[in-house]
């Protein structure tokens, strides 16, 4: 909302005259700042619960994540689940509702009272008495929750060109391909201006130790500001492994290969890891994928100097414009990674501390739907049988007519 109400002023101040030296007061956008609709998640349009009653209740409630989602070997999302914790700290009453395209719900073993479900939400009800967790294990509609997870994965597994499929065994030489894409990019309404440079370099300085206050950042800019248009993203620290389970690969041992990386924060969106090796009664790979969404740190390191304030003292001369352009990114990405914390909503005031995490595993392929030979051919003489049976009581249901 924040970033909106500036888009506006921006674009009232780019009409006025040029030649008028202006002094105005830019915001540099706080962590709770949601930049888009989703996530987390909201109710279906079909279904809308009723506004949400925690303002209503004094408890501090803070949220954890792990969001599993489940891949084909394409790396395809086919299942999505969330185990939530609310830590609700506080006395009295509460009544939550966290909207949710949800199929199941239980509570999880540490919980300390058992979900509601309704179409649409997972729903709490109950007293604290100072301290209560509140655990959910919930089943989402894939189709429904996918499109809001923030990495994309690409995965091929060939060889000898060919295609590995699920279930199969070859030998040859094995090329593997697994891309990863953070999928959090978005645009955001932001401006362009001289700026006081004190207010920036600390404004920096704060943001590089993981400080980004609550109710934003003000920054004075001095003449004409204009409008722009930021693409950020949430940085994503990703790291996981490629598993071969049996058979052999030359140069993995163990059949395993781990790798990290940092995705966003300045850097590509996109990082691609290539294998290709001779093996022998290899299987197509298993993955386990996890991704964070964390505070920018790449995009905020100064020119020069261990700070902002050193690099400041070194080029008294630097570009103001161009480190409010810095700042605003920084927050707006920090924001944007706090977005991510939330897949489900908490049900709480705004808070700083969530977290989330965002575990990918290779699904395990759907059960076979045949039966064996002979119990199949039996199954298709009772059909006939049946068939005949119907079809001869409606020839004597006819006959009495």
């Amino acid at each position: 909302m924040r970033v909106v109400v500036l888009a506006a002023t921006v674009a009232a101040l780019a009409a006025a005259p040029a030649h008028a030296e202006q002094q105005t007061a830019l915001t540099l956008v706080d962590p709770t700042t949601a930049l888009t609709q989703e996530p987390p998640l909201a109710p279906p349009a079909a279904n809308t619960p009723r506004e949400q009653e925690a303002t209503a209740f004094h408890q501090r409630v803070d949220s954890q994540e792990r969001i599993t989602t489940g891949v084909d070997a394409t790396g395809r999302p086919v299942s999505v689940a969330v185990a939530q914790r609310l830590h609700v700290v506080g006395t009295g009453d509460y009544s939550y509702t966290v909207p949710a395209p949800v199929l199941s719900v239980q509570a999880t073993s540490d919980s300390e009272s058992a979900p509601g479900r309704r179409t649409g939400a997972i729903l709490w009800a109950g007293f604290s008495d100072g301290a209560r967790t509140l655990g959910a294990d919930a089943r989402l509609q894939p189709a429904a929750a996918a499109p809001y997870l923030p990495l994309r994965l690409g995965i091929r597994a060939e060889v000898d060109g060919s295609s590995l499929r699920a279930g199969e065994r070859r030998s040859g030489t094995l090329s593997l391909v697994l891309t990863l894409y953070d999928a959090t990019r978005t645009p955001a309404p932001s401006a362009s201006a001289r700026a006081d440079l004190p207010a920036l370099v600390r404004a920096l300085d704060e943001a590089r130790r993981g400080v980004y206050p609550l109710g934003g950042v003000t920054i004075h800019a001095r003449g004409p500001v204009a409008a722009r248009t930021a693409a950020v993203e949430a940085p994503l620290d990703v790291r996981g492994e490629i598993m071969f389970q049996g058979g052999h690969v030359a140069g993995l041992h163990g059949g395993r290969m781990r790798f990290s990386a940092r995705l966003g924060d300045g850097g590509p969106l996109t990082r691609t890891i290539r294998f290709s090796g001779p093996a022998t009664g290899v299987a197509a790979p298993r993955v386990r994928i996890v991704a964070r969404p964390v505070e920018p740190m790449r995009s905020l390191v100064p020119p020069r100097g261990a700070t902002w304030a050193d690099a400041a003292r070194r080029g008294p001369r630097l570009d103001s414009r161009r480190l409010l352009t810095i700042a605003e990114d920084a927050h707006l990405r920090a924001a944007r990674a706090h977005q991510y914390d939330t897949f489900l909503a908490n049900p709480g005031p705004p808070r700083e501390s969530d977290g989330a995490e965002y575990v990918y595993v290779t699904a395990p392929a759907p059960a076979a739907m045949s039966m064996p030979g002979r119990r199949r051919g039996q199954g298709l003489v009772l059909m006939l049988a049946l068939v005949v049976i119907v079809a001869g009581g409606g020839l004597v249901a006819w006959a009495h007519l």
